[in-house]
């Protein structure tokens, strides 16, 4: 998989996603999963920054997700 047309992507996306946040009562961004053919790239904040999760197809979501909320309580 290419690699930068996917974070290009993922800059564009979580650039609008900042940009509409304030006027929807959605509460805070938490993450964001791009579906693609070889797998998914999961995108969440972390402090400052973003993770940047690459799997496969096999992955189980659910548990991401569990990870990426304890993650985020700390």
């Amino acid at each position: 998989v290419e690699i930068e047309p996917l974070l290009d992507s993922a800059r564009s996306m979580l650039a609008t996603a900042n940009r509409i946040q304030p006027h929807l009562n959605w509460g805070s961004f938490v993450h964001m999963t791009l579906q693609i053919p070889d797998g998914n790239m999961i995108l969440a904040p972390y402090h400052e920054n973003h993770l940047c999760i690459l799997t496969t197809r096999t992955i189980n979501i659910g548990h991401i997700r569990r990870i990426l909320r304890t993650l985020q309580q700390e």
